[in-house]
């Protein structure tokens, strides 16, 4: 169910899920993109998260207008096939163990995997990019395997 909350004086809080999940996140990125297209000279800033997009528009508009707005593009974007952003495959060689992976049979020991259990769950899917984080190259993934320390995006959301 859609949310919408005053953000400040300038800005408006549109939330379309509570879980971190692809569902939610395809439809963020959708409504993310409607925005983009239908945008005009009072769209200041647009910050869309996993389960979230907050506009920022400039003063000449009011609340009401934005919610108005807001509705009737989403109910647009409804009403299509909610568009997913074309993805594309990129593969990361990856090292492990050494210095290049010092913890790795910490990691196996903990959750009673062999090292070779552990590269094999962490290399054997395909991860999605929700998004980069803010240091160069820090991505928040999903579709992490637990058993291998490391954090699903739900465990991982504060």
């Amino acid at each position: 169910m859609l949310q919408i909350k005053p953000f400040g004086d300038g800005a408006i809080h549109i939330r379309f899920g509570e879980e971190i999940a692809d569902r939610v996140v395809q439809e963020v990125e959708a409504f993310a993109a409607q925005v983009f297209r239908a945008e005009g000279k009072w769209l200041l800033e647009l910050v869309p998260t996993y389960t979230s997009v907050t506009i920022f528009y400039k003063p000449e508009l009011d609340y009401r207008q934005i919610t108005e707005w807001v509705y009737r593009i989403y109910k647009e974007e409804s009403a299509r096939t909610r568009e997913q952003a074309k993805a594309r495959l990129v593969e990361i060689p990856v090292c492990y163990g050494s210095e290049f992976g010092p913890d790795l049979d910490y990691v196996a020991k903990y959750h009673g995997l062999s090292v070779d259990e552990v590269i094999r769950k962490h290399t054997a899917p395909e991860y999605r990019v929700y998004m980069i984080g803010f240091m160069p190259g820090f991505p928040y993934l999903g579709g992490l395997d637990p058993r291998t320390g490391y954090p699903t995006p739900k465990q991982a959301a504060c």
